[in-house]
């Protein structure tokens, strides 16, 4: 299985990990066990874009890909680093974030939209085939 990076925050401090796992929620319910404050979900980068870390792709394996984007982003934010990989709001970070989550309901709203095309294909077949059936027995009967 590929690995994500994912987002995380503590719920009152709003102190945000970014890291990477093969099963987000299953991280945080490990770091949770020694977290004192409750950690929940922000976002993760299930796919990889291909404008951005094209030059990334050609000279690195896809395993490499998603934690070599952990470590810019890491990078990126490293004024805001607390510890580790644990970093303080910013404008930044929750722009990247906001990013994130536009691609996903995106992407979201295309596949529904996909799947929405196909039903409806699939539905005027059968709704053809009904009226040639009830023409067929209309005239034949």
């Amino acid at each position: 299985m590929r690995k994500r990076i994912y987002i995380i925050r503590t719920k009152n401090t709003h102190f945000y990990k970014i890291g990477v796992a093969v099963n987000p929620f299953a991280r945080i319910e490990t770091l949770q066990i020694g977290c004192p404050e409750e950690l929940e979900y922000v976002v993760d980068y299930a796919e990889c874009p291909k404008d951005r870390v094209k030059a990334v792709e050609e000279s690195c394996s896809k395993r490499l890909l998603d934690t070599h984007r952990e470590k810019r982003l890491h990078k990126l934010l490293e004024k805001y680093r607390i510890r580790g990989e644990w970093f303080q709001d910013s404008p930044e970070l929750q722009k990247i974030i906001k990013e994130r989550l536009e691609a996903k309901i995106a992407r979201v709203k295309s596949q529904f939209i996909s799947d929405y095309d196909q039903f409806v294909r699939e539905k005027n077949w059968e709704a053809r085939q009904m009226i040639a059936d009830w023409r067929k027995s209309y005239y034949y009967a």
